[in-house]
């Protein structure tokens, strides 16, 4: 018999789930991954009690570096039935895009490192990651106080109205945690290369890093910049002004998105 749970509950189980998702990001972020959120939301199925679910997100032009070139998205998924998936987004040979689903089946309440080497092993080969069986370790609107009970131990010991909204909290991890992995990247490596750029290119690149924040298409342009110089970088063995010519001219996928979007 399912009983639905009260306004209290499921209070509650926003509330700790909320703490849940922002505890298995920071793990996610601390091991180079992009993630963003939507927060917790519920899908109110017809006839059954209303429960709290959320999603994490990658960013659609990283999650395509595991999927491939057919890879569309890639979302990281937890309900309250049945634990951690992932949501994974392919178009097919027509066109049409194919969405399939892998549950790491490890329980409600994994700790938020395996949830992230879910991921990892995910980027590498999505189909051999995780089962497509779905499993189920409780019914909706049942056991709702065992798992509140394993989500308790993910509230933050202050005052939890002190750290400010869940949105906030999450902005500055995200910030932080960029900032520290940058500052990693940089001091990790001090070989001197030469890298062909055009001009405009660095100023372009730091027009969009000053400007763009969350926005789509400045972010995709400066990634697209990035992915361009790293590869030039990556072919670049021979310094001769037509080798180094012919890499730009080989490595420009942000240049012909520009011009065309112009």
């Amino acid at each position: 018999m399912t009983i639905d749970p009260g306004d209290d509950e499921l209070s509650r189980l926003k509330e700790r789930a909320d703490h849940y998702v922002l505890a298995v990001a920071a793990a996610l972020m601390r091991d180079g991954f992009p993630v963003t959120t939507g927060g917790t939301y519920t899908y109110p199925d017809p006839g059954e009690p209303e429960e709290a679910e959320f999603t994490l997100r990658l960013p659609d032009e990283y999650a395509v570096r595991g999927l491939g070139e057919r890879g569309e998205s890639l979302a990281l998924d937890w309900a309250a039935t049945s634990g951690w998936s992932l949501y994974v987004s392919i178009r097919s040979d027509d066109g049409q895009l194919a969405d399939t689903e892998h549950w790491l089946g490890a329980g409600l309440v994994p700790p938020p490192q395996q949830v992230a080497n879910f991921v990892a092993a995910a980027m590498v080969d999505w189909k051999s990651t995780g089962s497509p069986e779905r499993p189920y370790y409780r019914a909706k609107g049942q056991d709702l106080g065992r798992l509140l009970l394993q989500l308790k131990s993910y509230e933050p010991s202050e005052n939890p109205s002190s750290w400010g909204s869940i949105a906030y909290q999450f902005t500055l991890l995200r910030r932080t945690t960029a900032y520290q992995l940058a500052a990693v990247d940089t001091v990790s490596d001090d070989t001197i290369r030469a890298v062909p750029m055009r001009a405009g290119e660095v100023r372009a690149l730091r027009r969009l890093l000053e400007f763009a924040d969350n926005d789509g298409q400045a972010r995709t342009l400066a990634l697209n910049l990035v992915n361009d110089i790293q590869a030039r970088f990556s072919s670049n063995t021979v310094d001769s002004p037509d080798v180094l010519n012919l890499l730009v001219r080989q490595y420009q996928s942000a240049w012909t998105r520009a011009s065309e979007g112009r």
